[in-house]
Formats: structure tokens, sequence, C-alpha cells
């Protein structure tokens, strides 16, 4: 019974052996399949990248100690303004006065955000290396402006908020009555309601202008834009590793055909 098994099955061991054996033709065409990757992705029109960094850093000394969370909502919120509508409404418009139009999907396509630690690197990718430089450029300079208005409008939403506090804690400690009489420097509680109910209204625009920044953020342009010399090579190592591993196997299909055929055979 044993023997029938042995004739009928295929013994692994002798497989492995009859690979190991041909290990010069598995060689042969995994490098044939990464030279073949290596000219597919020579056919690819080259690709140049530029990239421009912001630094972003808190002002501990008037936050107290952040926790992690709190830390990473504020980066996050600087990395929405650089990828937000606004900015990138603006970067098209100045694009087209610049350089040959760049298409939204193309811009999309081809840029790219990336944090690391407490610094967003925005990069773009373009056959023509002076207009990727020229895009990230532009990018980086229409972030900064926004960012810039937008602290300032956070700045500002805080000292809104404080002198809501002041003008909610007057209120509280007013008399119930509804009298005349000075409240807060108003002339009654009507008018301090009034104030309050103006100044809630004025806070939400600020809120809005602010676009979520964290008032306490210094957020810096430490890596400007230049112009690429050499290729992005995007790809191209995809190319060969996946050239070399069709090589490999088929490689491993041809020598077990081979191997199955000689046991029948032998059978």
């Amino acid at each position: 019974m044993n023997d029938m098994n042995n004739k009928r099955g295929v013994n692994l061991s002798e497989w492995i052996a009859s690979v190991s054996t041909s290990w010069y033709v598995l060689t042969a065409l995994m490098i044939i399949g990464g030279l073949v990757g290596q000219l597919l992705a020579g056919t690819f029109q080259p690709l140049y990248e530029s990239s421009a960094t912001f630094s972003v850093t808190i002002d501990y000394t008037r936050t107290g100690a952040l926790s992690d969370i709190q830390e990473d909502q504020a980066m996050r919120g600087v990395g929405s303004v650089i990828f937000s509508d606004v900015v990138i409404q603006s970067v098209f418009a100045e694009l087209d006065n610049l350089i040959e139009t760049i298409p939204p999907k193309k811009f999309f396509e081809r840029a790219s955000l990336d944090r690391t630690d407490f610094r967003w690197t925005m990069r773009f990718r373009d056959e023509n290396p002076r207009a990727a430089q020229q895009a990230v450029g532009i990018w980086a300079d229409q972030a900064e402006r926004v960012i810039s208005t937008g602290l300032e409008h956070a700045l500002a939403l805080d000292s809104y908020y404080l002198v809501l506090d002041g003008y909610t804690n007057c209120l509280q400690r007013a008399p119930a009555e509804s009298g005349e009489g000075d409240i807060c420097g108003f002339e009654n509680s009507g008018r301090l309601l009034d104030e309050i109910a103006s100044l809630s209204q004025t806070i939400q625009r600020e809120k809005e202008a602010s676009m979520g920044l964290f008032s306490h953020l210094s957020v810096v342009l430490v890596e400007g834009s230049t112009e690429p010399t050499r290729e992005a090579r995007y790809g191209r190592g995809s190319l060969v590793f996946s050239g070399s591993l069709i090589g490999l196997l088929t490689g491993l299909i041809g020598i077990s055909l081979k191997f199955l055929l000689k046991k029948e055979h032998q059978s």
C-alpha cells in the first residue's frame, strides 16, 4: 500500500532537490524579469518632485502640558488648512498665471502632504522640473498666507472669549430684578444681554475665520521649494521587483512541470 502511495504521490524532498539543482535557471529568469521591469520603467515619462516644509511649534508656556491627543489635533488642524479648499483654489488661480495650466485632477494626483513629527511637507511631481517647483512654491505661499490669517483670527477669538466670560460672570452677579443701574459699564442688564448676543455672533465669525487653528501655534516655512535636478523614480523599484518575482514563479512552474512529467514517465 505504501509503495502505491509513493508512486502516485509527489515526494516533496525530491521536488525540492529538483528545484535546488536548477537554481541557475531560477537565477537567470529572475535577472531577466528584473531587466524587463527596468526596461518598462524606462519607457515611463520622467517625473520631477519639488517640496516645501512647514515646522509647527506649540507655546507650552501659554498652554501648559498637552496630551498626545491635543498635540495631534493641533497638528492635524495645520495639515487640514494646508490642503483646504481655500488654499488649493488660490493655488489654481496663481498657477494659471505663471505656468502651463495644471488641471485640478492632475494637481490632486501629483500633490501630496506628509507629516513627520512636528513638520508638514508638501510635494508636487511634474514632467517639467520648473513647473514642479513653481507649483510647490505657490502652494507654500498660499498656505502660509491662509495659516497666518487663521492664527490672527484664533488669537482674536481667545480675546473675545475672555470678554464674553467677563460679561457672563458680571451678568450672573447682577441683581435678579431688571432695574436701571450700571452693570459692567452698561446702562442695564438688557444692554448687557444685547452686547453678549452681538459678541457671540462675532465669536462665531472668528471661529470660522480661524479655520480650526490652535491660537498658541507658530507655523514657519523652514524649507522653501527648489527646482529638482534629479528624476523622482516612483514605481521603478516595484516594476523591477515584480519582474524578478514573475521570473521566479515562471521558473518554479517550469521546473515543477518537468518534475511531474519525469515522475509520470518513471511510473
